[in-house]
């Protein structure tokens, strides 16, 4: 059995591409002009060369034949044929293919006779230039014409005569010509007498209606009566003969709605609308229809069976009609295999023959084109259907489809000139989505995937020899929904039942079984086909739940796992406690230098875990140094291993994996619906769709059931206790995150005695607890650096959250008396401590407990060692010391100091003599500054402000105020110097309005000097009580923090008569210090 590619040579132009299908559809007028010399419109070759129309553009079919032969019998003189006929098609075809054919045999005749002997018989051919052909073309007629400053009608009639006897003529019936008067006997006497006239009167049907138009309620009409007289006079007289195409009253004008619309508006000064217009020139075609169908015998040039042939002959240059008899056959066994799958016409003997005739189109191809396609509006008949066929031989030449028939479902939709055509001239391009979408076509290449539902399909389940059946079988599907859309289900030309598709797609090569299972997958897989009541069919909106289906078919574990990730990270997020670490999978994954205690999330996806190895290591062959520095939460999707051993708390294996798979399930849904609806038409959806509440809610409800899910999973924390993994259920997780959800693992440790919890104050019975199972368990006395580090590294200590309640713990203990606190010196030999912090001396806030040296010890140990005895030197005595020594000297460094006070005496520490010096600074007294001591230069001071928060340099000079005043370094001065002669009173108005001012100064610089003493009194408050306010010692520093506090006493408290104030400054000599200026001035 031979395929097409075998049996059939297309014409070179198709197989080349270069095929017109233009050249095959041309119109009446231009071939008459080019008899006439008078046409400038161009037209094809094959037209205009009458031999080649004939031989290579023509196939004689029977309503050619009868219509050229009683044409030509009737103008030979046979009076017995008919002297009018009307050519009616169904959908354009042979229609001005037969008027140009009597045209050529008109002008030509007998020198046509070897190329037209299968069409008219020789003896009728006429001789060449006897016959007048009037070629008048209803549709590009005008009505009227303007002469002068009159708009004139343009006749029918008066165009025959133009046409027969040229000017010359048309002025001679010229009253007639231009009146609308239908003429009489004497007009076609002189126009149509003693002539052999063939008149075709083409598109009679809009003339008809735009005459009406021009003239309401009469153009019809007498275009009525001149029909009547034309057809009575050409029956009377044998050399006439009429041709007339009009359409039928069911549809002269529904396919061209706009069209007509636009025409009739153009003559009217009232628009009409589509519908006024049908109705209007319907009115009018009725008038004329009535008169040809008396008259005329109607002709169709091309039966519905010999289409095929037409198209053959126009496609191909030679068909091999023997090997349809093979096809024939082949497809008659494939149908008789498969009755039960196919309507009954498939087997019936007319089938067989149908075959035959259509050859190498399968007939319910043919079928389509004239019954369904060929209803929209905009099609153009023939010159569509070659435009699709024309483009799919040469898909399949190009692509060497053997197939033995030419089906709907091999129309090659992935063609741009095939898509416009289809879509655009059906008025279906709105499904240009479900085609990309569902079928596959030009921009699928731009889905996501970049394939179609139908090529997924094939792919998933692949025909034996490669065919694509699903988008073959879809196809169809999608071809029988593009006409009839507007009434939808209801129409008999919309969508197709499952026999006829499987009828229509099915062959040798992709049997009827086959095409059922394509079908059946359209429920499933399809976007926007579907079926309903039977029928298949394509629908502009796709269903969402089968576009979800196929998004959640593609998302990959990984965009399972980020989901999942990005659920639990939210869920349990860092706090002043806590350092989260999520998606956790190894040891490594876990830091091994955290301060903060760490919440390991192990991942949804760790299908097995032994905690242990995690609490041990932090890596292949690494040892984790700070053990006791977190907890696990491991989700239900894991098998959990202690000592070696698989840990079944809640669930067992099966209910493990199905916990994974329905999370997984979950994550799916949501990731479909989100991909939806960031970009629903990568995915053939109209974004309105998803406004539905529905879907809305939906997604709502799988996006919490997410969380909720996710969240359940993880009930449960692990923690190290020793040597053991031990664990304990989190409650009401699936509704608490964040904080609540930590707050339940601290609680969890607190029972458990695994955290050290923060409190506003640390019982005695605690402190003594942790000093005798942890801290002193081995020996008397430790490093607070080093129980830190037990804290964190040590998985039978509890664990230690943050680093300051240790120092909290520390310093509580000291000051209820449960240890001291002490620092040894560097030096071996030395017996006492450097430094010793007891509870009836606590330890300064300044002191930084975790640096090398501070070391915990009982109390009753450092007893033993004499650390407390009563002896211990006083700070008063070491202070005695240092006063004698500077009132000797004047000044003396601190190094020289620290030497003389423990030359004297023996236990005393560097730290307690700069702690004396301190203090002694701290007051009026003594002053220090750098420099050397007994220097008589004037130094720079060192605040007391910043001695408080600084130690001491061994270099540091202290000075007494006496020597300060000997060396002439003294910048005190009292109201007397600088305002002398100003009463108390006096002052505080000076000075009391400054306050305002004074930190504004010492913050941008503008004063410096120290105030010694700075006093109001009377101050009076809005209660009438009075208020005093003294300071003393004020620094810099002191004023600018004070800010606050001046704004409000200036706003509160008032001078009054009684008020009074007195200031003395360290400083007078600095002219720009911006205090002194004000108290000078």
């Amino acid at each position: 059995m031979k395929n097409v590619l075998e049996a059939c040579v297309p014409r070179k132009s198709i197989k080349q591409g270069t095929f017109n299908p233009e050249i095959f559809t041309a119109s009446l007028d231009p071939v008459i002009q080019y008899y006439h010399h008078t046409g400038n419109d161009y037209i094809d070759s094959l037209y205009t060369d009458a031999e080649m129309f004939f031989r290579e553009a023509t196939y004689p079919t029977d309503g050619l034949r009868q219509t050229v032969g009683s044409v030509f019998r009737r103008i030979s003189g046979d009076s017995s044929v008919p002297a009018i006929y009307r050519l009616e098609t169904s959908f354009g075809g042979g229609k001005t293919h037969t008027l140009i054919a009597c045209v050529h045999i008109a002008y030509k005749g007998k020198e046509l006779k070897n190329v037209t002997r299968d069409i008219v018989n020789e003896k009728y051919l006429p001789e060449p230039g006897s016959v007048i052909v009037v070629g008048i073309a209803g549709d590009n007629l005008s009505v009227q014409k303007v002469k002068g400053e009159q708009l004139i009608p343009y006749t029918i009639w008066g165009e025959m005569a133009y046409q027969i006897g040229g000017e010359t003529l048309y002025t001679e019936v010229q009253g007639e010509a231009e009146s609308m008067a239908s003429p009489g006997k004497p007009f076609f006497d002189k126009v149509l007498g003693n002539k052999k006239i063939i008149i075709m009167l083409d598109e009679l049907a809009q003339y008809a209606a735009r005459l009406e138009a021009a003239l309401p309620s009469k153009g019809a009409d007498q275009l009525s009566a001149f029909l009547m007289s034309l057809n009575n006079y050409a029956k009377t007289h044998t050399g006439i003969s009429v041709i007339v195409t009009l359409a039928s009253a069911a549809d002269a004008f529904s396919k061209q709605t706009k069209a007509l619309t636009e025409k009739l508006n153009e003559i009217r000064e009232k628009e009409l609308s589509g519908d006024e217009a049908v109705a209007f020139a319907e009115r009018a075609n009725k008038s004329v229809m009535s008169v040809v169908s008396r008259e005329a015998t109607v002709v169709t040039p091309v039966q519905a069976s010999e289409i095929s042939r037409v198209l053959g002959k126009r496609l191909f240059e030679s068909i091999d009609s023997e090997a349809a008899h093979g096809v024939m056959q082949a497809y008659t066994e494939l149908y008789q295999r498969n009755m039960t799958l196919l309507p009954e016409e498939a087997n019936n003997v007319n089938f067989q023959q149908r075959i035959l005739e259509n050859y190498p189109f399968h007939p319910k191809l043919v079928d389509f084109l004239n019954q369904k396609l060929a209803l929209a509006e905009n099609f153009q008949g023939t010159r569509g259907v070659l435009r699709v066929l024309a483009l799919t031989v040469r898909a399949i030449w190009e692509n060497k489809l053997p197939v033995y028939l030419i089906h709907a479902s091999d129309i090659d939709l992935r063609k741009p000139a095939i898509v416009d055509e289809i879509l655009g001239k059906t008025g279906s391009s709105d499904l240009r989505n479900v085609l990309n979408t569902d079928i596959g076509s030009i921009e699928t290449k731009n889905l996501v995937g970049g394939k179609s539902q139908a090529q997924l399909a094939d792919e998933r389940n692949p025909h034996p020899d490669g065919i694509p059946m699903y988008e073959l079988t879809w196809k169809t599907v999608f071809l029988n929904s593009l006409v009839g859309r507007a009434e939808g289900k209801r129409s008999k030309v919309f969508g197709i039942n499952q026999r006829d598709a499987v009828f229509m797609t099915s062959s040798p090569r992709l049997t009827p079984t086959q095409v059922k299972t394509a079908l059946d997958a359209i429920t499933q897989d399809a976007f926007y086909l579907r079926c309903e009541d039977g029928k298949y069919f394509a629908h502009q909106d796709p269903t969402i739940n089968s576009v979800l289906a196929r998004i959640r078919q593609n998302v990959s574990s990984g965009e399972v796992h980020n989901k999942l990730k990005s659920i639990v990270s939210p869920m349990i997020q860092d706090d002043s406690i806590f350092h989260i670490e999520h998606d956790v999978h190894l040891p490594q994954d876990i830091p091994d230098n955290q301060e903060r205690l760490t919440v390991a999330v192990v991942s949804l996806d760790v299908e097995e875990i032994d905690p242990m190895v995690f609490y041990e290591t932090k890596g292949p062959n690494l040892p984790r140094t700070y053990q006791n520095m977190m907890v696990m939460l491991i989700p239900k999707t894991s098998h959990v291993l202690t000592n070696g051993n698989e840990m079944d708390l809640f669930e067992n294996g099966n209910s493990i994996r199905a916990n994974k798979n329905n999370v997984e399930v979950i994550a799916r849904q949501v990731i479909a619906m989100q991909k939806l609806q960031a970009n629903p038409q990568s995915f053939g959806i109209n974004p309105s769709q998803l406004n539905d509440p529905e879907f809305i809610e939906r997604k709502r409800d799988r996006e919490l059931g997410l969380v909720s899910e996710v969240s359940n999973l993880y009930n449960s924390v692990y923690f190290a206790k020793g040597n053991n993994i031990e664990h304990s259920e989190l409650r009401g997780t699936s509704t608490e995150r964040g904080a609540a959800f930590l707050t339940q693992i601290v609680n969890i440790l607190r029972t458990e005695g695994q955290i050290l919890s923060d409190t506003e104050e640390f019982k005695t019975s605690e402190l003594q607890s942790l000093a005798q199972q942890f801290f002193f368990r081995t020996k008397d006395h430790i490093k607070v650096r080093d129980v830190l580090q037990f804290l964190r590294t040590n998985r039978s200590w509890p664990m230690l959250p943050q680093k300051n309640i240790l120092e909290k713990i520390v310093r509580e203990g000291v000051k209820k008396g449960c240890w001291v606190i002490y620092k040894m010196s560097q030096h071996a030999e030395e017996t006492q401590p450097e430094e010793i912090y007891t509870q009836e001396k606590t330890v300064s806030l300044d002191i930084s407990l975790f640096n090398d040296g501070y070391s915990l010890m009982p109390v009753e140990k450092a007893k033993i060692r004499g650390w407390l005895d009563k002896d211990k030197v006083p700070s008063e005595k070491v202070k005695t010391a240092l006063e004698e020594i500077l009132q000797s000297n004047g000044d003396a460094t601190v190094g020289s100091l620290i030497s003389a006070v423990q030359t004297k005496y023996n236990n005393v520490g560097e730290n307690q003599v700069k702690g004396c010096l301190r203090e002694m600074v701290n007051t009026s007294a003594y002053s220090v500054y750098n420099g050397q001591a007994g220097q008589t230069e004037r130094p720079e001071f060192i605040d007391s402000y910043d001695i408080s928060f600084n130690d001491f340099e061994s270099t540091d000079v202290i000075i007494t105020k006496d020597a300060v005043s000997e060396r002439g370094w003294s910048t005190t001065f009292t109201a007397n110097t600088l305002l002398s002669g100003i009463s108390a009173k006096d002052t505080a108005k000076k000075i009391y309005p400054l306050l305002n001012k004074l930190s504004s100064w010492y913050t941008r610089g503008k004063a410096k000097t120290n105030i010694k003493y700075l006093s109001f009194g009377g101050l009076q408050l809005p209660s009438g009580a009075t208020l005093r306010v003294d300071f003393g010692n004020l620094t810099p520093r002191d004023i600018k923090e004070l800010d606050e506090f001046f704004a409000i006493l200036t706003h509160v408290a008032k001078l009054s008569d009684s008020t009074d104030a007195e200031i003395e400054l360290d400083d007078t000599t600095d002219d720009s210090d911006e205090l002194i200026k004000q108290l000078k001035m």
